[in-house]
């Protein structure tokens, strides 16, 4: 019922279990059976200021996922404001980036939702994280992707012919 409900993997209820935004009743087997009506919201963002939902992919050809990323972002988070963009995420002159952090250097934001780390910047997150936190604003990314060994190569080796790329444009 919660992944239908709230259109997340399983893994992402399980550590929503985990640290407690969502309760789950254990069967006599084992399964886990989720409480939809537990959900504490981890949009709940503690009467500091608005909450902001951000989705972006790179092109308008990928508009299917920014759909479905639009819509299990809705869901979570209905009394939100969505912001969305369709660029790179090497660009951080995108408008709704610009938007989003405007609105949170303004003070006036008490959480940013996004889907994925990478929705909000290829690279650069951890800067991106750290300036929300100066401004007191929370970061909540639903889905935690660890990546294998084999794929943070990969992610490696984009992020070094990205660097070629733009010293070379």
């Amino acid at each position: 019922m919660g992944l239908t409900h709230f259109g997340v993997c399983l893994h992402t209820l399980r550590r929503w279990e985990k640290t407690g935004i969502i309760k789950a009743i254990r069967t006599p087997s084992g399964q886990r059976r989720y409480d939809i009506t537990s959900y504490t919201g981890i949009s709940a963002n503690r009467g500091n200021g608005a909450t902001i939902t951000y989705a972006r992919v790179s092109s308008r050809g990928q508009k299917a996922d920014l759909d479905r990323q639009v819509a299990v972002l809705k869901n979570l988070y209905p009394d939100s404001e969505l912001i969305t963009d369709i660029a790179s995420g090497l660009n951080f002159k995108r408008p709704g980036l610009k938007t989003l952090l405007g609105r949170v250097r303004e003070g006036n934001v008490g959480l940013v939702v996004v889907a994925h780390k990478d929705r909000l910047a290829r690279f650069g997150f951890d800067l991106i994280q750290w300036l929300l936190q100066q401004d007191n604003t929370r970061l909540v990314v639903l889905n935690q992707d660890n990546l294998s060994p084999e794929r943070e190569m990969v992610e490696k080796h984009y992020l070094f012919q990205a660097k070629d790329f733009l010293i070379l444009s």
